[in-house]
């Protein structure tokens, strides 16, 4: 998300042989997605298990611009996150494991952006900087922002 965000709650079909067991998201994967300017993107994100749920942190540069929580139910991992502003995504779990995501966040006017979460070698590691309690912003989700802040003034 870098980030991440739509809850599509559909039936997505995946062969048997393509499913990914509950214990395979966890880890940490490369994340490649688009964002509203139409620019690619790139960050890490940490997926950790917690009971039934997943908690899912996205870096860039060394710096977390996000946080998540998010369910599984069959082959699709649903996550609500915060990086500046409050969204949704929606992964299909493919072979690999791979998730393969659709986002957006408030104030995107209903359109929805695309993210590719491919696990990372095993030599790659989570920076080590402490979380912070809110993330920054991302660039694109500034620019969402800014554009409902305007479109509130007229």
């Amino acid at each position: 998300m870098i980030l991440l965000i739509p809850v599509l709650l559909g039936t997505m079909a995946v062969t048997a042989s393509t499913r990914a067991t509950p214990s395979d998201l966890a880890g940490l994967y490369i994340c490649d997605g688009v964002g509203p300017d139409g620019s690619p993107y790139q960050a890490l994100v940490e997926i950790v298990k917690n009971n039934d749920t997943y908690q899912l942190m996205w870096w860039s540069e060394s710096e977390v611009v996000g946080i998540g929580l998010g369910i599984r139910s069959g082959d699709v991992l649903a996550v609500m996150h915060y990086s500046g502003l409050p969204g949704v995504v929606a992964y299909r779990i493919e072979q690999g494991p791979r998730l393969v995501g659709q986002w957006t966040v408030a104030g995107a006017d209903g359109v929805v952006f695309s993210e590719t979460l491919t696990k990372a070698p095993d030599e790659i590691r989570a920076p080590s900087t402490p979380r912070p309690d809110t993330p920054e912003p991302q660039r694109h989700h500034r620019q969402i922002r800014e554009a409902v802040v305007a479109q509130s003034r007229n």
